[in-house]
Parts: C-alpha cells; sequence; structure tokens
C-alpha cells in the first residue's frame, strides 16, 4: 500500500488544509504524520477513515488516495457486529 502524496497535497489544496492542520486533526504530531505520508510507517484504519471522512473521499478516491485498488473496501463502523 503506497500513499499517493501527489493526491493528498490536491486534496489539502482544495479544501484549505495545511499538512500540519491534517496532523492535528488525525491527532498525531507533525513529524509521525511525516513519516505515514512518506510511507515510512504505517497507517491506522481509525487513520484512514478520519484522513477519508475530512476530505468527503469516495471510495474510489480513498482507495487512490491509500494506493488500495479498486475493488478494495473497509469502514469501521459498518464492518462491526
Amino acid at each position: 500500500m503506497a500513499f499517493n502524496r501527489e493526491f493528498f497535497d490536491y486534496q489539502c489544496f482544495k479544501h484549505g488544509k495545511t499538512r500540519g492542520q491534517v496532523a492535528a486533526a488525525l491527532g498525531v504530531t507533525y513529524p509521525t504524520f511525516l513519516r505515514k505520508i512518506d510511507n515510512m510507517s504505517e497507517w491506522k484504519i481509525s487513520e484512514m477513515e478520519s484522513l477519508v471522512n475530512l476530505f468527503d473521499l469516495s471510495e474510489t478516491d480513498r482507495n487512490m488516495m491509500f494506493g488500495l485498488g479498486e475493488k478494495c473496501s473497509f469502514s469501521i463502523t459498518k464492518d462491526l457486529p
């Protein structure tokens, strides 16, 4: 799974967010956030869901951002029993 930084930067620009603001919204430090977007640290599903909600991403856009492939699907709230 490779994080798509170009698509992320586009979403930040589109929504008027800085990387620091996104890191704060996810509840991680800025250095930790940079490791995640540089593919040096794994994303928690809760962080992925927060980013999806922050940018109001469609399933296709989510998959593009996180390099999940077209048919991948996950949801913290939908998949719980």
